[in-house]
């Protein structure tokens, strides 16, 4: 028994490939085609949830973050009048 790689290999020539094809046509009586749209929606509350998941994903933000930011702000204000109020009284 020969190895497989001294065994002789077909010969591909023109001729004898198109001994070996087949060739199969195929005529379909009516043209048929289907048309479908997909339209992508976001209402207002998907954006806020998608730019806010952005943000806390990439900057560690949220609304919560900027919720209590301006609480502190509005309260280090609040302190700062009831101050000036005191003094000038």
């Amino acid at each position: 028994m020969e190895p497989f790689w001294r065994k002789s290999m077909p010969i591909f020539s023109a001729d004898n490939l198109e001994k070996q094809m087949t060739f199969v046509s195929v005529h379909l009586s009516k043209k048929t085609t289907l048309h479908v749209v997909n339209t992508a929606t976001m209402t207002l509350i998907d954006m806020i949830s998608n730019v806010g998941g952005t943000l806390g994903l990439f900057s560690g933000f949220s609304i919560l973050s900027v919720v209590e930011v301006v609480y502190w702000i509005g309260r280090s204000c609040g302190k700062k009048k009831a101050r000036g109020r005191k003094r000038r009284a």
